[in-house]
C-alpha cells in the first residue's frame, strides 16, 4: 500500500460526496508538511487554503491534499510508505495539541490499551466513512480492524505510533497489515 497513483485513484472513486472529515486533518497535514520540509515549500506544493478545525470537508479533498503532501516527502522519507507514516505521525502531533484533545488524553493515563481504546469513537466524531474496532488480546496487546477505510493504512499506523509517542508510552510496537484496499488492522503490544 504505496498510495501511488493508481492507489489514489481507487480511493477516490470511493469516496463519495457525503464523505466528510474535520478541518483538523488538513490543518494537521499541512503543519505535518511544513515540519517535514519547510513553510515554503510546503505551500509551493500543497497550496493550503484555510480550514476550520470542527467543520466538515469532503474526504475526496483531503485525498487529494495528501496525495500531494505525500510526493513532497516520498524522498526525504525514503519511500511513499514511510512518507505516509511520517505525515500520520506529524498529523498526530497537530492533533493532540488542541485542548479538547490534551483534556481527553487525561482520561487515558498512559495506558496503551486505554489509548487504543478510545480511537473508534474518536474516528467516528471526526469522519463519516468506515468502522473501526478494539479488541484486547492480552493484558499487553490490543488490535484494531478498520473496514471500508478510506484514509491510506500507512497514514493510521503513523498516527496510531505517533500518538504513542506523544503520550510517551515506552516501547510499543505498531504493527499493521492489510486484506484489501479499504480493510487491515493494526496490532499494538508493549
Amino acid at each position: 500500500m504505496t498510495f501511488d497513483a493508481a492507489e489514489q485513484a481507487a480511493r477516490l472513486e470511493l469516496a463519495r460526496p457525503e464523505h466528510t472529515l474535520r478541518g483538523q486533518f488538513f490543518q494537521a497535514l499541512v503543519a505535518s508538511t511544513q515540519a517535514a520540509i519547510g513553510a515554503e515549500a510546503a505551500q509551493r506544493q500543497l497550496a493550503p487554503r484555510r480550514w476550520t478545525f470542527f467543520l466538515n470537508y469532503p474526504l475526496a479533498d483531503f485525498l487529494r491534499l495528501l496525495a500531494r503532501a505525500t510526493d513532497a516527502l516520498e524522498g526525504p522519507a525514503g519511500s511513499r510508505q514511510a512518507a505516509l507514516r511520517r505525515l500520520g505521525e506529524g498529523c498526530t502531533d497537530n492533533f493532540f495539541a488542541s485542548p479538547v484533545v490534551k483534556t481527553a488524553l487525561l482520561l487515558v493515563e498512559k495506558d496503551p490499551s486505554k489509548f487504543l481504546a478510545t480511537v473508534p469513537r474518536a474516528y467516528r466524531t471526526a469522519m463519516s466513512h468506515g468502522t473501526r474496532t478494539f479488541e484486547k488480546l492480552s493484558p499487553a496487546r490490543a488490535r484494531l480492524t478498520f473496514r471500508e477505510e478510506l484514509l491510506p493504512m500507512n497514514l493510521i499506523h503513523g498516527s496510531i505510533a505517533g500518538g504513542f509517542k506523544y503520550l510517551g508510552t515506552p516501547a510499543v510496537q505498531v504493527e499493521s497489515q492489510p486484506s484489501g484496499l479499504t480493510e487491515f488492522v493494526i496490532e499494538c503490544e508493549w
